[in-house]
């Protein structure tokens, strides 16, 4: 059994130790987010003077800012996949011939590539300004929600892979995959809740967005911690996401069975 796990662990703990060197370019990152953040709270700040009112929605001012800022936390891993740069890099070296030859399956490889990236952040980034958050705001959290918001976020964690996996494996069919990945992510930050609360939107629209898998990347979570949606409909959300989770596995499977045809035909 160790013989089996060595490989992936030795690969994990190399790919940590390169992030480390690279760490100057997460905290840059991660004043980037919340730099956007700031701007969006400033623009519904306005919002909030002109209408003359304390609430939106039922949203006040504070809320309206924790929200903003939770999603600085976690979009970073949740809607900004670096598995397909790392797809299309290996495309473009040609090295995706070497991870093929090795004993640890290209797919693989890349997650466990992207993991140890994502995992600094989440620790050293996501969990303290949630917590920092939460703090500020005087909010309380129960243990349930705290474990379904864990949840959610793992579950969004593999979805937003998954589909950046599928975005990479373009990249055996185009030069170049920039313009999709923008268009795809920025559809994911209108329609999970980035830039706007999807509470704000018209019900019809809500309803229809909740059964896809954009919300759980960012507005489910943190509507689920900050209280704006209840446990059932947390609960439920989760369930959602999990149903995508199989069918985007399904899908990348079926795509990467694809690409191997590709990649056995004719090399890259």
């Amino acid at each position: 059994m160790s013989s089996k796990i060595s490989p992936y662990l030795s690969v994990l703990v190399i790919n940590f130790k390169q992030e480390i060197v690279y760490r100057a370019q997460m905290v840059l990152s991660l004043i980037l987010r919340f730099s956007s953040s700031l701007v969006l709270i400033i623009v519904w700040a306005t919002v909030y003077y002109f209408s003359g009112t304390s609430t939106i929605h039922g949203l006040s001012l504070s809320v309206m800012t924790a929200y903003f800022f939770m999603t600085a936390a976690l979009i970073e891993i949740n809607t900004d996949p670096e598995i397909i740069d790392q797809f299309q890099n290996s495309v473009e070296n040609g090295s995706i011939i070497s991870f093929m030859i090795r004993p640890i399956s290209f797919a693989i490889q890349l997650f466990l590539g992207v993991l140890p990236r994502d995992l600094i952040f989440l620790c050293f980034g996501t969990i303290p300004i949630l917590i920092l958050i939460l703090a500020l705001s005087h909010m309380i959290v129960s243990p349930l929600t705290m474990v379904i918001f864990a949840g959610q976020v793992a579950v969004a964690y593999i979805i937003v892979n998954l589909i950046g996996f599928m975005i990479g494996s373009l990249s055996m069919y185009l030069t170049n995959i920039y313009g999709i990945e923008s268009a795809v992510f920025w559809i994911f930050e209108i329609a999970n809740g980035s830039f706007v609360p999807l509470m704000f939107y018209p019900k019809t629209i809500t309803a229809i967005l909740m059964l896809t898998p954009f919300p759980i990347t960012c507005y489910v979570p943190i509507a689920t911690i900050i209280g704006l949606i209840s446990t059932a409909a947390a609960i439920q959300a989760l369930a959602i996401g999990f149903v995508w989770v199989l069918i985007l596995f399904v899908l990348a499977k079926f795509t990467w069975t694809k690409v191997n045809k590709v990649i056995n035909a004719v090399g890259v």
